[in-house]
């Protein structure tokens, strides 16, 4: 698609308007781009395959292509059967996920001693998460250690969105944001077939209660997770270790990246958490807010040159993969690939900043659009086959639940312990 003539912001996604490439569905989105930001000439379309996914952009060519473990919440040497405990009525105990043990109502999505069922002990050191034990940290990250780490993001305000019209960012609005932990790392394979492992044996615990996110906005499990997808090579995902499995986890649609979030021991991001970290908060040496997580100057690189800061533009991938291992370049106040390689969802139903259900200029504490008036969730951050107007930091796509794209993928985030719903002065 050729980005730099189109005269009308399109960032619409409908089934009956989607092409049909290779014998599988495309979403495409379009944006308005000024003159003075069209993209170079870095790639020639002859150069690269036909065929991309999440919608190009802010495309910089003409017409472009586009190391698991399994935890068990097992039973203490003096577990209790539940069957031995009385009879009590229903009302006794304050909600489903409390049982009546040894006399007390106990909520065994997170007591320790009674995890899942009454007598049910996690060892030292681990916690419990929906019923389930499960180490500190990251769930898939034990004992796997690539792409594993959580950053800590302070929480702040800052200005959401950016001047220019067109974009769907605008128009700016003044967030302030409480802390919270964001994925270190985009979600490699390895972690996420940690979890497909035991995905069967685990899904009724994790869909067992609403996603809670801050100011306490639910998520209900009203969709399933669909079997990632192996349509060609560009897709990363196998079920079993391979080369790739450094690399990050791409196929996935929004159900199952939320499954995964949550079995891990967190959620899927706002679209204010993703933007906040990625050029909201403060970062030494780095002014705020800024374009990308690292300033306001523009990638570099191609698919004929080396790429400086992210994989994008159709750089050369790795390990026959279009994407290249997570943290191949260097982080941003402890976060790598925040732009490129993949995109990441987020929680949000789409909607724009216009919107007076959702945003409408003038946005909440902690800020998350509930209103579903589509099936469309905002994607961020850009992948490889993107150009410098989709890694924008403030760059907002909708894309359906049930897309499976070969350039999209997953960073999760947790509300911080000590994390109190912030006021709302306007940011300093």
């Amino acid at each position: 698609m050729d980005i730099a003539n189109q005269d009308a912001p399109v960032l619409e996604v409908a089934p009956e308007d989607v092409p049909v490439v290779d014998g599988g569905q495309v979403d495409v989105a379009t944006v308005e781009v000024a003159p003075e930001d069209a993209p170079g000439d870095d790639v020639v379309a002859d150069d690269v395959p036909a065929v991309f996914d999440v919608p190009d952009v802010g495309m910089d060519v003409a017409s472009a292509p586009i190391d698991g473990a399994s935890l068990d919440a097992s039973e203490g040497e003096d577990a209790i059967a539940p069957e031995e405990f009385p009879d009590v009525p229903a009302a006794a105990c304050p909600g489903p996920q409390h049982r009546l043990c040894d006399g007390v109502c106990r909520d065994v999505s997170t007591d320790l001693e009674n995890c899942g069922a009454c007598g049910s002990v996690c060892a030292a050191g681990r916690r419990c998460v929906r019923g389930m034990c499960a180490p500190p940290g990251q769930r898939s990250c034990d004992p796997i250690v690539v792409g594993c780490g959580l950053v800590r993001i302070e929480g702040g305000g800052f200005s959401m969105g950016e001047p220019p019209p067109g974009h769907e960012v605008t128009p700016v609005q003044d967030v302030r944001m409480g802390s919270f932990e964001l994925d270190a790392y985009e979600v490699t394979l390895a972690r996420f077939n940690a979890f497909w492992a035991v995905r069967d044996r685990d899904l009724p615990a994790i869909r067992s209660a609403p996603i809670e996110y801050p100011g306490g906005r639910m998520i209900s499990w009203t969709g399933t997770g669909e079997v990632p997808s192996q349509e060609d090579p560009r897709f990363n995902w196998s079920s079993g270790p391979g080369p790739r499995d450094g690399h990050p986890m791409n196929g996935a649609d929004w159900w199952l990246a939320q499954e995964f979030c949550v079995w891990d021991g967190g959620r899927l991001p706002t679209e204010a958490e993703w933007e906040f970290a990625a050029r909201g908060r403060i970062a030494t040496g780095l002014a705020t807010p800024r374009v990308y997580p690292w300033g306001d100057s523009a990638p570099r690189g191609s698919a004929r040159s080396t790429c400086d800061r992210a994989q994008w533009n159709f750089c050369a991938g790795e390990d026959g993969a279009y994407t290249r291992r997570v943290g191949r370049f260097a982080p941003t106040a402890g976060l790598y690939d925040m732009t490129g390689n993949v995109w990441e969802w987020t929680a949000d139903w789409f909607a724009p900043y216009t919107s007076p259900t959702c945003w409408n200029g003038g946005a909440p504490a902690n800020p998350m659009c509930t209103d579903r008036t589509t099936d469309e969730h905002p994607v961020r951050g850009g992948g490889w086959d993107c150009g410098s107007i989709a890694v924008r930091s403030t760059t907002r796509v909708g894309v359906t639940s049930q897309a499976r794209f070969m350039d999209l993928g997953i960073r999760c985030a947790r509300t911080a312990p000590d994390s109190r719903d912030p006021d709302l002065r306007p940011s300093s």
